[in-house]
């Protein structure tokens, strides 16, 4: 599976975003897509700028292609504090997606701040039927 790097170009709506890269890239629908924010080090000591580290912060899912660009669709689910973590419970819940937004409100723990031009990663599934 090859991997192609990519940066968040648009919020298509809450669950979903439009990514800068699109077929002629090689993206097919079905292909994954991660969101990452990047955490700058500092010596606390010196104030020297140690590097950064990328931490990935939500998963999507492509499901249109077109030639420059891809709309993709928030994977991961949310799953409230206060709502039971059993088996049982998990199976019946209805499934919540995690939402995607440019501003979040305070304590709103379903949805995830994103930013234009913040990194993406895709990963392109079918190449792993090529290869």
């Amino acid at each position: 599976m090859s991997e192609v790097q990519a940066k968040l170009a648009a919020i298509v709506d809450d669950s979903r975003a439009a990514i800068n890269i699109g077929s002629v890239a090689g993206v097919d629908k079905g292909d994954r897509v991660t969101l990452f924010r990047t955490v700058e080090v500092t010596d606390p000591d010196t104030g020297e700028s140690l590097g950064s580290v990328d931490v990935e912060k939500l998963h999507l899912e492509v499901e249109l292609v077109q030639e420059k660009m891809c709309v993709a669709i928030v994977t991961d689910l949310f799953y409230g504090d206060d709502e039971p973590t059993d088996l049982m419970s998990n199976l019946l819940r209805p499934k919540r997606r995690k939402r995607l937004a440019l501003n979040v409100a305070r304590g709103d723990k379903r949805t995830v701040k994103v930013a234009i031009g913040e990194r993406a990663r895709v990963e392109l599934v079918g190449d792993e039927s090529q290869g």
